[in-house]
């Protein structure tokens, strides 16, 4: 499998929900780790004025009617969907470079892949409870079904987002997965505070 396969082909697997994953990939020149790790500290996605190596903005939708059930209302013709934009690297590679670096650039790639895999099961999981409540949701009204569906849908991707939250500061943003660009030589080098995922 060649590494933009591996990389593009992050799969949504939820229950009974329309999903969609893209991978946007950003240029990097460069001969070496140094000027490969300059260039993605430039190029790379920023969040709060901050670089990182890649990025995974997300989107839930969600969708559904009413039916009369004999104690009110429920939810019929439930659709949720996640929108995935996964941003990462992408090295247009010299023939100056060494083998070394070739190998430590498909690590990292893969390594940032990786982390960024983590974000979309967050989204994907929170699809999924989104598609359950929705699922098992009763009310009064269409009206009151609509806003009690909608309530508890935004609450709990304001979780996930939290649980995004918490899975970035447990992997220091993909360093403790591997997500740092010429890992070895920099653990030998600077502390990790120095460098960007």
């Amino acid at each position: 499998m060649a590494m933009e396969d591996f990389v593009t082909s992050l799969d949504l697997h939820t229950r009974g929900g329309v999903r969609a994953a893209r991978t946007n990939h950003y240029l990097v020149t460069g001969s070496n780790i140094k000027e490969l790790r300059d260039a993605v500290a430039l190029l790379g996605p920023k969040r709060d004025g901050r670089a990182f190596g890649g990025f995974t903005a997300w989107a839930l939708r969600w969708t559904f009617a009413a039916r009369p059930n004999g104690r009110g209302f429920e939810t019929t013709r439930i659709t949720v969907a996640v929108d995935a934009i996964v941003t990462l690297p992408r090295w247009e590679m010299t023939r100056s470079a060494e083998g070394a670096t070739r190998t430590e650039w498909n690590r990292y790639v893969l390594a940032l892949a990786d982390h960024e895999a983590g974000h979309v099961a967050v989204a994907t999981a929170a699809a999924d409870d989104v598609a359950a409540l929705l699922h098992d949701l009763q009310a009064e009204s269409p009206l009151s079904l609509h806003r009690k569906g909608d309530r508890l849908a935004r609450e709990r991707v304001a979780i996930a987002r939290s649980e995004e939250d918490a899975y970035d500061v447990r992997t220091r943003h993909g360093l403790s997965q591997g997500a740092r660009l010429g890992l070895a030589q920099a653990s030998r080098l600077e502390p990790e505070s120095s460098r960007c995922a």
